[in-house]
């Protein structure tokens, strides 16, 4: 997970780094209880905008914003699911 986050962080032509974060169970069906993961954190002064332009992206890309960052946890993403975000990300 943590190369994956690496690789996302990367491809973004803004600010990208990784963080440690905390991902949920079961689609939020077991509250409180998590996993570590990995995230790349795109920094960007317009989080909200980046997100919409992800969720609008083919293919569409779903991720959280925190703070001046939009946060992508590729927990459970496979490989090439990762390969078409990072085209995403490098084409922004």
């Amino acid at each position: 997970v943590k190369r994956a986050a690496i690789r996302l962080a990367r491809a973004y032509n803004g600010s990208g780094r990784i963080r440690e974060t905390l991902t949920e169970v079961g689609g939020g069906s077991a509250p409180g209880a998590g996993i570590k993961s990995f995230a790349a954190v795109l920094e960007t002064s317009q989080p909200d905008k980046l997100s919409q332009t992800l969720r609008l992206a083919k293919p569409s890309i779903l991720a959280r914003v925190q703070g001046n960052a939009v946060w992508l946890d590729p927990r459970t993403a496979e490989p090439d699911e990762i390969l078409a975000v990072m085209r995403v990300l490098r084409g922004l």
